[in-house]
């Protein structure tokens, strides 16, 4: 009889014959006894090996208590190897030979994922390389990146963001801003230019420099003209070519009198006023008293429209002077490319010495 809650236990200790232990008999309230005939503390009722001290179970039934067994349910691995000891008893499917049996077992293919969250709850055994986390090891795992897309079908089988590459650029195309061109994957600035064929990557309102000088073509005045950008006064002339950068209606100082030419009354500052000076943008002349296009100071015939130079200066004109590079002649009469002053027979051709 078992003791309870309710009773108090009186304890007698003696020897059995033919036996080196001391057998206890307990007793109930009402001196029922209730024996351990070995002294394990196990009552006999409750002790598969009652005359064993050092045994009280056997988890297998196999007549071998547990404490000797080395395969306490029998299943063919060892007790120090079995990962389930006192597991389904007698052998049976244990996919990844912990000695837990598949049906007992939480992790079958013992790769650290339990099997209710495991993909592949029998596949490779052991743990090991898992990108996805979702208990199917990398080589056997169909979708590595755990995105939904099979290896086959996905251009970035370990890029769970990725699974396309529509221009083959090496970018995806979730992050690839221009998916359709192999050359841009980027438009840092977001103006739709892409950064490698953008001049100005961080800049949305440029992308064009077409003069080369620095500046886009949209904030270029003279987007074709590398020396100009700015036009501040809106003259069409760049500033820096505007000798009045801020007058619309001066950009040059021929004189360099300090006066736009528009509104100085004498062009080339030569004291003459336009309106009297025949030559208003040469401040070395005014006059044209022969009216041959050649100033007066430098015309050598002032006053014949024919002539205006005598290289020679031999007082004859060059267009007159038939020797306009000899002062000694100016004339040939006959024609015989001998001048008359050293001609003997100036009037025959045939003729101009006698020696």
């Amino acid at each position: 009889m078992k003791l309870d809650s309710n009773d108090s236990a009186h304890m007698a200790f003696f020897n059995k014959q033919n036996t080196n232990f001391g057998s206890v008999m307990y007793y109930t309230d009402n001196y029922y006894p209730t024996f351990d005939s070995d002294g394990d503390g196990i009552p006999d009722y409750d002790d598969s090996f009652p005359s064993n001290p050092s045994e009280t179970t056997d988890y297998d039934g196999d007549g071998q208590g547990d404490n000797s067994d080395n395969d306490d349910d029998n299943d063919g691995i060892t007790d120090l190897l079995d990962e389930c000891q006192f597991g389904i008893i007698g052998p049976g499917a244990d996919f990844d030979g912990d000695g837990c049996k598949d049906s007992e077992d939480e992790d079958d293919d013992n790769d650290g994922f339990m099997d209710e969250v495991d993909d592949c709850p029998m596949g490779m055994t052991s743990v090991g390389s898992d990108f996805d986390s979702d208990g199917c090891q990398d080589p056997e795992d169909p979708d590595m990146d755990g995105d939904g897309v099979a290896n086959e079908n996905d251009d970035f089988d370990l890029d769970p963001t990725e699974d396309t590459d529509s221009d083959g650029d090496g970018v995806g195309d979730n992050t690839d801003e221009f998916p359709n061109d192999a050359s841009e994957s980027l438009d840092f600035d977001g103006d739709g230019v892409g950064d490698n064929a953008d001049q100005f990557p961080s800049d949305a309102n440029e992308s064009v420099d077409s003069d080369g000088d620095g500046v886009g073509d949209n904030a270029d005045a003279f987007d074709e003209d590398a020396n100009e950008t700015i036009d501040s006064d809106g003259d069409g002339v760049g500033d820096n070519a505007d000798q009045f950068p801020y007058d619309a209606n001066e950009s040059s100082d021929f004189d360099g009198d300090g006066i736009g030419d528009n509104a100085d009354g004498d062009f080339d500052g030569d004291n003459i006023s336009d309106n009297d000076d025949a030559f208003p943008l040469d401040p070395n002349e005014w006059n044209d008293t022969d009216g041959d296009t050649v100033g007066d100071n430098s015309d050598a015939f002032p006053s014949d429209a024919n002539e205006s130079s005598d290289l020679d200066g031999d007082g004859v004109g060059d267009n007159a002077d038939e020797f306009p590079n000899d002062a000694n002649e100016s004339s040939d009469l006959d024609g015989d490319g001998v001048g008359d002053n050293a001609d003997e027979f100036p009037n025959d051709a045939n003729e101009s010495a006698d020696l």
